[in-house]
């Protein structure tokens, strides 16, 4: 059925509810129609009044009458001048407002479209259109309108258009194809479900014992036990775990056990899992892993000549302050060794070690080649601070994306190598490092607390490199950063080992809210309170979870931002699916760019508009002093940062934290969730909650175990 969209009655991410004017009344159900239009329901349906849509659906009935559940929804071009202006000013594509589609236009006709699919680069003569604005118009027409194969194939399975994008950058114009001979290689995309894919799947009639089907099954519990942060499984535990979800659904076994051997066995023989000592990996992790391990075993097997350190440490000593003895243990072993550990908790005088190290360092070689790394441009930043070099992220200093692979990494000239903040290390990035950092030539030095959440991604270096037993490490315990008097370090040491009486004061403070409602509205007042005296950038609500529920990181910045930053008749905004960006508002980048890190924080200083009447969003990043400045298309990648996950914080340090802590967190509650977010604080910690919570992080410690073989290899 042809029609056009009319107007959006409810909207939540790819999903909206909308109604539509059918170009033929007569052929909706009578009863469907109200005012000459129908209600339908479905992804990625485009809003625009410019765009007839060819619709595909069934029509089911509910308590709001007759509605189209939209299975294929297919955008068709128009073809006179006002129409095909009106569609590019339409905002289906990005970056063209009215001004931009009318040079379009004059300089195409007709054949705009078939420039954009097929000769793209010849946009790039209108004024206006950059490179990166061109890119983004490409991607965004080639998902929507250059494989209607391939939507007819994945919308009916609610495949939304970010994931079609995915698609189409992994496998390009043979997308399609590839797909229906393989529905299966999704799982080489993350985000996809093995149910979704089996419903793709069927759509290709593949028999329910393929092969194809059995490969992608294991591929996806292990993909799985990845984003939980394993890099492996027992081969057994695989084989009853694929065994379960090939059969989910069935009356009886579709997929025998010794069918899902053959193809363990014909996956390893293709080099696709590896594994060893019981345990199966995807390929890559197998490798990385094995990789890593090979080298630290290269540094571990260099011996460095005997040098006496205690003069360079008496003269810093004499210069600076007396150091603990473990401090001063921890800058000898970092002398007599190619590679070794420094950890211990806040507090405890890592910063300093280090910045005794380099002065040694610099002593006895004046022209030292030195690289300061971190894994975030926070951390960084902290580092450089600490130490009084220069400091950047693990991706700037070696020059990776997120893309490089091991073969591609060349290694770094630099007599030292110095990684802060290791914990936030996954496999894969330690990998990278280990490949960068050439025993032979470069001294290695990893510094972190191992206590603390580990690495989102999979693995557990850090404390893999500390327990395997080769490997020398120093443990900082005595704490300088709050004080003697302080009793933040002190109940983050009763939390590490266990104890959920914690002790109280102005300091570390508790107020008990049971209910919800409650718990939201006292952190909120404590917020606005604490800002209020120490400023914005000295305050954040740490979160277990970021959008689940009343309590979670989205609601609490929604209702801050209307609070202290509410919309006004001079104060532009832009507004992106559900979240509005206001002059003033506090931020964080989500992904790291060339500009920016993943995780950095800073405040949106202005919002104007280009020629074109493109929005563009000014930010000033915490450290930095130029305004990096965004389109509104590029705010994807921008949240609001009043409160953040705990994860997020990693790296970070406030004057003050606020801490939500409800049972109903109990999915994320453990003992270095809550031991990462009071270490963020220098000065104070308000816990909102429930003791029962508390008590909950405190005591549940088995999440944190996973499957690794790192120390075991070295």
């Amino acid at each position: 059925m042809i029609a056009t969209y009319q107007r959006t009655i409810f909207e939540k991410g790819d999903f909206s509810i909308c109604s539509f004017k059918p170009e033929d009344e007569n052929e909706p159900p009578q009863n469907a129609m109200k005012y000459g239009t129908f209600v339908g329901v479905g992804v990625n349906i485009p809003h625009s009044e410019e765009v007839k849509l060819n619709l595909e659906g069934d029509w089911e009935s509910n308590k709001y009458g007759l509605q189209m559940k939209i299975n294929t929804c297919i955008s068709i071009l128009p073809k006179t001048e006002e129409g095909i202006i009106a569609f590019l000013s339409s905002g289906v594509l990005p970056y063209i407002k009215s001004k931009m589609a009318v040079r379009l236009y004059q300089t195409f006709g007709d054949n705009i479209f078939s420039v954009i699919e097929n000769d793209p680069d010849k946009l790039l003569s209108v004024r206006g259109i950059t490179k990166k604005k061109l890119k983004a118009i490409q991607e965004a027409y080639t998902v929507n309108y250059g494989y209607q194969d391939l939507l007819m194939l994945l919308q009916p399975a609610g495949i939304s258009v970010s994931k079609i994008k995915k698609i189409v950058d992994r496998f390009g114009a043979s997308a399609s194809e590839k797909i229906k001979n393989n529905p299966y290689i999704l799982f080489t995309i993350n985000s996809f479900g093995f149910k979704t894919v089996d419903e793709i799947a069927a759509k290709t009639h593949t028999p329910p014992n393929d092969p194809l089907r059995i490969m992608g099954a294991l591929k996806f519990v292990l993909t799985e036990a990845q984003n939980e942060g394993h890099l492996c499984m027992q081969q057994e535990e695989l084989r009853t775990a694929a065994h379960t979800l090939l059969n989910e659904g069935f009356d009886s076994e579709i997929v025998s056990t010794n069918e899902i051997t053959f193809v363990i066995k014909k996956m390893a023989l293709d080099g696709v899992l590896k594994g060893d000592n019981g345990y199966a990996y995807l390929a890559y992790n197998y490798d990385n892993e094995s990789f890593a391990a090979g080298r630290v075993r290269a540094f571990l097997c260099i011996r460095e000549k005997p040098f006496n350190v205690a003069p360079y440490i008496a003269d810093f000593e004499r210069n600076n302050f007396p150091l603990a003895e473990k401090q001063k243990e921890a800058i000898g072993q970092f002398f007599r060794n190619r590679f070794s550990i420094i950890t211990g908790g806040p507090g405890t005088g890592k910063s300093t070690v280090l910045k005794a190290i380099l002065e040694t360092q610099f002593s006895i070689k004046a022209k030292s080649d030195v690289l300061l790394l971190a894994p975030t441009g926070k951390a960084a930043r902290r580092m450089a601070e600490a130490t009084g070099k220069e400091a950047c992220t693990i991706h700037s200093g070696l020059h990776i994306s997120e893309d490089t692979k091991l073969e591609d990494i060349g290694t770094v000239d630099a007599d030292v190598v110095i990684v802060d903040e290791v914990s936030m290390c996954d496999q894969k990035l330690f990998a990278i490092l280990m490949a960068a950092v050439d025993p032979k030539k470069s001294k290695l030095l990893l510094v972190g607390d191992s206590d603390q959440l580990p690495s989102v991604g999979a693995g557990n270096v850090l404390n893999d490199l500390i327990t395997c037993g080769k490997v020398p490490v120093t443990r900082l315990d005595l704490v300088y950063r709050q004080g003697a008097g302080s009793i933040i370090p002190k109940n983050a040491e009763s939390i590490n080992n266990g104890n959920s009486k914690l002790s109280y004061n102005q300091e570390f403070q508790f107020i008990r809210a049971d209910e919800p409602d409650f718990c939201f509205d006292t952190v909120v007042a404590q917020y606005i309170f604490e800002i209020n005296n120490n400023g914005i950038e000295n305050c954040c609500i740490l979160c277990p979870m970021k959008s689940r529920g009343q309590n979670c990181v989205n609601e609490y910045n929604k209702c801050i931002q209307a609070t202290i930053n509410p919309p006004a008749p001079n104060k532009p905004e832009i507004t992106l699916k559900s979240t509005i960006f206001r002059i003033g508002g506090r931020v964080m980048q989500t992904k790291n760019s060339e500009n920016v890190s993943n995780g950095e924080t800073g405040f949106i200083v202005e919002i104007k508009k280009d020629e074109d009447d493109n929005q563009l969003c000014g930010i000033r990043f915490d450290g930095k002093p130029d305004v990096l400045w965004y389109y509104s298309e590029e705010m994807q990648n921008i949240t609001l940062a009043y409160s953040i996950t705990i994860h997020k914080s990693q790296g970070s340090e406030y004057k003050t934290v606020i801490i939500p802590m409800l049972k109903s967190y109990y999915i994320m509650l453990r003992r270095n969730l809550l031991y990462t977010a009071v270490t963020r604080a220098k000065s104070r910690v308000i816990i909102v909650g429930q003791r029962q919570a508390i008590y909950m992080a405190v005591n549940k410690t088995e999440t944190d175990k996973r499957n690794t073989q790192l120390g075991r290899r070295i």
